[in-house]
């Protein structure tokens, strides 16, 4: 296993949460390789360790937009059966406290608007690591997030 990865997995605890970006849960649920191996992993870690991924409303929101343009009808009751039922998943709702701290990520990095969001629901979730696959998120300059790509944890 990758040793970035090993030192993710080590790090993960109830206290220390992850933030999945859109990326995570498409390779994931499509199965893309060697990215699900990777996603799989910090899934079952995160389980056996009773620990949180949150999944933002805009990331919820994307994945399901893809689905619904493919009209892939069984992809959406697979999707959806997969957030409900999997407990160590949970979706980060949008609300006013988020949209505030958005405008100011946005304002302070020129992040794009729905990169904001989720990065102010990780901020306000107390969320330890962001792992995305989208370079943009180091514009974000906030030491109590950790943004992992996952490119950097597969092996090369």
């Amino acid at each position: 296993m990758e040793q970035k990865l090993l030192e993710l997995i080590e790090n993960i605890n109830p206290e220390n949460t992850i933030l999945a970006d859109t990326p995570f849960l498409i390779y994931h649920l499509e199965d893309i390789r060697p990215y699900s191996d990777v996603t799989s992993e910090i899934m079952d870690s995160v389980g056996e360790k009773n620990s949180r991924i949150f999944l933002s409303l805009i990331s919820y929101t994307e994945i399901l937009v893809g689905i619904l343009n493919q009209k892939k009808l069984e992809a959406e009751k697979t999707f959806k059966d997969f957030i409900k039922s999997n407990p160590s998943l949970e979706i980060l709702d949008f609300n006013y406290e988020i949209s505030e701290t958005a405008a100011g990520i946005r304002s302070e990095n020129n992040l794009r608007l729905a990169d904001s969001i989720i990065v102010a629901a990780a901020i306000k979730a107390g969320v330890k690591f962001l792992i995305t696959n989208d370079a943009g998120f180091f514009k974000v300059k906030n030491k109590d997030i950790k943004i992992i790509m996952l490119d950097d944890l597969i092996k090369k």
